[in-house]
């Protein structure tokens, strides 16, 4: 088929350094950094704007964790890249939980 014909009907998305169940592990809990690991997305919003509105999604979608009380502030976030692409960080070592800080690359 090629990449151009695959390419308007399917996009494929790697979470890097996220484990398959971690789904927002809260901060302090086993095997979670102090900021917790980001893992809320709406994919089905990014589905409904390809299908029903012809928006094709981004080359990078952002993973979030939010705090679990208002105002729900974004504690953390990581970028996940389309296939063929990796996240690279480009931040101090203080900014690792800033999804803006990373950017996907090939």
């Amino acid at each position: 088929m090629g990449t151009k014909a695959t390419d308007a009907f399917f996009a494929a998305f790697v979470a890097t350094g996220l484990p398959h169940t971690s789904g927002g592990r809260p901060p302090g809990s086993a095997g979670a950094p102090a900021y917790g690991i980001p893992g809320r997305i709406d994919l089905l919003d990014v589905l409904e704007g390809w299908v029903e509105r012809g928006r094709k999604p981004a080359d990078a979608l952002l993973l979030t964790l939010h705090e679990t009380t208002a105002p729900y502030r974004v504690v953390a976030s990581r970028p996940m890249c389309k296939c063929s692409t990796w996240s690279r960080f480009s931040g101090r070592p203080d900014q690792g939980n800033d999804g803006q800080r990373y950017s996907c690359v090939r």
